[in-house]
């Protein structure tokens, strides 16, 4: 979904600043017909609250999903909502808000 803007429409609504960051990470959560799905993603940028990501997987904002340090043998778990999610020819861009975390994130 495109919308009047692009990213900076979404930037304007941001409450704090990201920071671009390509980060290796593991998405698990259910895509928007209802099956499961984990997939290796990577960030586009970061904030204290939130991400931007490259995926595969079409989803709708409100969805749930999981976030975890992609070499899994660290306690970095982020449960997140999705706010964004926006078609490009090659993939989706989504925007997630993080709702509960374990462990260390990048930005403090």
């Amino acid at each position: 979904m495109k919308t009047p803007g692009g990213d900076v429409y979404w930037m304007n609504k941001r409450k704090e600043p990201r920071v671009t960051l390509k980060l290796p990470l593991r998405l698990k959560g259910k895509d928007s017909s209802g099956a499961e799905f984990e997939e290796s993603v990577v960030t586009e940028n970061v904030s204290k609250s939130g991400a931007g990501l490259l995926i595969k997987q079409a989803l709708r904002a409100g969805m749930s999903l999981t976030l975890c340090d992609s070499n899994r043998f660290t306690a970095h778990v982020r449960v997140t909502t999705v706010v964004r999610c926006e078609e490009d020819p090659r993939y989706f861009r989504v925007g997630v808000s993080f709702v509960d975390s374990e462990g260390v994130w990048v930005i403090k």
